[in-house]
């Protein structure tokens, strides 16, 4: 009886971890989209109001609209910072299993393996996202609309 309900304690708890993994995915999802859309309304709004005022506005610069924040490095530190986290994740798993015994421990090297990636990937998205010194506005004027594939 005892085995029984400890193999539906078991199943509980991984349906429990799914459930609420996609659960807040989800509210994330509708926080990030909710607080957005709360901003682009607030910028709006001030821009009717120095408009109607007769004050002159800069054009709004593309970063506006990026997800990424600026501030925080955007792509490039978000995946070395993801890349560092699932190597130590990599590293505890491996140890777990090798105080445990047996040779399972070598499992933890596949996530070891992704944080790596992660961390590689990090490090040469930074070499791209830096600015570059000469102008990268393309031939009508529009920034970024020299580079490959955009024409």
């Amino acid at each position: 009886m005892h085995r029984i309900i400890s193999e539906i304690g078991g199943d509980m708890i991984a349906i429990a971890a799914i459930v609420m993994g996609i659960g807040f995915a989800m509210f994330s999802l509708y926080l990030h989209s909710r607080r957005k859309r709360e901003f682009l309304q607030m910028h709006h709004a001030e821009r009717m109001a120095a408009i109607e005022k007769g004050i002159e506005l800069p054009p709004v610069p593309p970063q506006f609209f990026q997800d990424t924040p600026v501030g925080l490095g955007g792509y490039a530190f978000c995946r070395r910072r993801s890349g560092v986290g699932t190597l130590l994740v990599g590293v505890a798993i491996m140890v777990a299993l090798w105080e445990q015994g047996g040779n399972g421990y070598w499992w933890g090297l596949v996530v070891i393996a992704v944080g790596v990636g992660r961390i590689i990937d990090g490090t040469f998205a930074a070499r791209y996202d830096r600015p570059r010194a000469a102008d990268s506005s393309g031939p009508d004027g529009r920034p970024g609309s020299g580079l490959p594939g955009n024409r």
